[in-house]
Order: structure tokens, then sequence, then C-alpha cells
């Protein structure tokens, strides 16, 4: 088994995630059937010939994408089958929490709780010597403004990359609820990547513009009336400010 695995979407957070914290881990991907799968598999393809250090595993989980909620875009239980799936691989597992998450699975308690169902489900028994899960959250300490800017100065100080290689590697990544092959700028992980984008000054390019779906979801107004916590509003009125 190996050691440490990274939960791997071929989005920004994971990615960011195995390249600040954990390089040495492999990537795993669940392809659980949702609309976005292909695009989402080949970026981490695209990742991997990119970069050599850059492991992925491709795993078939339940398909269980078909039922995303249409108007959020989530996948009930998403992340249990997630992180079920990756423990097949890894017993460190990373898991990408963002600062302010606000979706219940992805809180303390349902990290905790998956914790505790694989540790029971692997504990010393007659089939098995044993095995201990940790899922780790190093990403929850902050925003995605932040693993950029971090993303950025690590890159240039450690790695010796420029500025330009290490934007070329954050666009093979890929965020977006649609189907579309490109970004469509129209679903909440569109604009969340646009923010962080457009706080480092980084292009990004939409089919759609993504100040359209903040204007259609009230977006601005939910950072004045205290529906987002302080520092993902602030995150989001500085990049409106740009």
């Amino acid at each position: 088994m190996i050691n440490a695995v990274i939960l791997a979407s071929g989005g920004l957070d994971s990615f960011l995630c195995w390249y600040i914290f954990r390089q040495d881990a492999v990537n795993v991907f669940v392809n659980i059937g949702q609309k976005y799968a292909k695009k989402e598999g080949q970026a981490l393809r695209n990742l991997m010939r990119k970069i050599p250090e850059f492991d992925v595993v491709e795993h078939a989980g339940s398909l269980i994408g078909p039922l995303e909620d249409e108007k959020s875009g989530i996948i009930p239980n998403r992340n249990a089958e997630l992180i079920l799936s990756a423990a097949q691989y890894g017993e460190d597992i990373y898991f990408g929490v963002i600062k302010d998450e606000i979706n219940s699975d992805k809180s303390p308690e349902f990290i905790t709780a998956m914790e505790d169902v694989l540790n029971i489900s692997n504990r010393k028994q007659y089939w098995t010597g044993g095995k201990a899960f940790r899922i780790l959250t190093p990403t929850k300490e902050y925003n995605k403004t932040d693993l950029i800017k971090m993303y950025l100065d690590k890159g240039k100080l450690i790695a010796g990359k420029t500025k330009k290689e290490l934007i070329e590697y954050l666009e093979l990544t890929v965020s977006c609820y649609s189907d579309t092959e490109q970004h469509c700028g129209d679903c909440p992980s569109c604009f969340k990547r646009w923010i962080a984008f457009k706080n480092n000054d980084i292009p990004f390019v939409t089919i759609n513009d993504p100040m359209d779906f903040a204007h259609k979801q009230g977006i601005i107004e939910k950072c004045k009336d205290g529906t987002y916590a302080d520092g993902r509003a602030n995150e989001i009125i500085t990049a409106l400010r740009k």
C-alpha cells in the first residue's frame, strides 16, 4: 500500500495541496460518473505528462454522479465515496478542504467520523494485522487566493520554476461543474477559481463572464449581509475591486 495519497479531482485545490504540502503523495482520482469526469481525468493526465513527479491512480467508484443536485451542483455523499476509495491505496489521505468551507461533508465532524469508520473497519482482526488511517487537511487554514500565492512563492524559491511555468501548471487544472470542454464561467466552482486567479493577477478564460454569475446569484449582496464568513467576503470583494 502507498503511504500517502491525495484525493485528486484535477482541480485547483487538490493540485495545490500536492504541490505545496506533499509532493511524494500519489494522486487518486475517483470516477463516480460525474458529468465532468472526462475533463477532470484529462486534466490529471496532462499534469502527469508535464510534471514527472506527479503520479496518478485512476479508480472506478460507485456511479453516484447522476444524483447531482441541479441547483448547487453537489453530489450527495460524494466525499465519503472518495475517501473510502482513496483508503484502498494509502493510510494517510490528504483532503483539500479550504478555509471557510460551508458544506457539512468537509467539516471537522465529518472528517473525524470518516476516520473512525476507516479505523474501526480496519482494526486488527482475523483477516488483517490492522491499519491506522488519518485524513489530513493542511489547506484548511487558507483560502484559494492564499494557496495560489503560496504556490507561486514556493515554486519560484524552492522548485526553481518561473512564474510563467507555474501558471501553465495551474491552467492545466479544471474547476468547473459543467461538461463543457472549457470552463463555463457560470458555476460556483468557476467563480471561486476566478476570484483566486483575479487576486493573483492571473488571466482566466471562461465561456461566460463570472461577473454575470455573481450578479445572478446575488453574491455581492451576500458579501455585505453576513451570509459569507468575513474572510470569504473579503476575498471576493478584493477581487471585484481589481
